[in-house]
């Protein structure tokens, strides 16, 4: 088991990924890396935004929200739900399967594909931003997730900043890296209207069905 604290803002948009905003991912200088397409089997708690439960690659995750800074301008054209997010991760592959009877009132499993695209970066203590690999989590620095989503009959997509490390500090580096590569590379423009956690979006994927 391993247990991480994380700071994080999230965007969702319904439909296929917007090719504006791919071309703005793939200007940013590597490392980085594409995945393949993966599966995660998602715990639908009604009226919940605040718990996320997952079973992905072998592996149970639990995320609890811990808190909130609210909605925050990152920068001209750029708004966000920014929240800190504790998350537990459990190595379950020989029993996967029986985790699928975990059951809770107004509860279901939901079947999510996921093909994600990564970048990180770090702030260096003069202020620089700089990439670094993405196979490793070295301290100050910022993950930055472009993800195509399917489920439900439904494509979607997201965008994601994620710090990882203990909430004063990592949500000083989530701010800095995001407001610096957002205004720099020329993001679109993003609301606070589509911006939360996966609990909630399950939520809302939910009632377009």
């Amino acid at each position: 088991m391993f247990v991480i604290p994380t700071t994080e803002v999230r965007w969702f948009h319904q439909g296929d990924l917007l090719s504006s905003w791919l071309s703005w991912f793939e200007r940013f200088p590597d490392p980085g890396h594409e995945e393949p397409v993966r599966i995660d089997k998602y715990l639908l708690i009604n009226d919940s935004d605040g718990l996320g439960i997952k079973i992905r690659q072998g592996r149970l995750e639990i995320k609890q929200r811990l808190g909130s800074l609210g909605v925050v301008q990152i920068s001209d054209h750029v708004e966000g739900l920014v929240e800190y997010w504790m998350k537990w991760s459990f190595e379950v592959a020989e029993n996967e399967d029986y985790l699928s009877y975990l059951d809770l009132p107004g509860s279901n499993w939901i079947i999510v594909h996921k093909r994600r695209k990564l970048r990180r970066y770090q702030l260096r203590e003069n202020g620089q931003v700089l990439p670094v690999s993405d196979t490793l989590i070295p301290p100050d620095s910022c993950e930055v997730e472009l993800t195509e989503i399917w489920s439900q009959e439904q494509s979607w997509w997201s965008l994601a900043f994620e710090a990882a490390g203990e909430f004063e500090t990592s949500q000083d580096v989530l701010m800095t890296i995001s407001r610096h590569l957002i205004e720099i590379e020329g993001a679109l423009k993003l609301t606070a209207k589509n911006s939360f956690g996966y609990p909630k979006w399950l939520v809302e994927l939910n009632r377009y069905r």
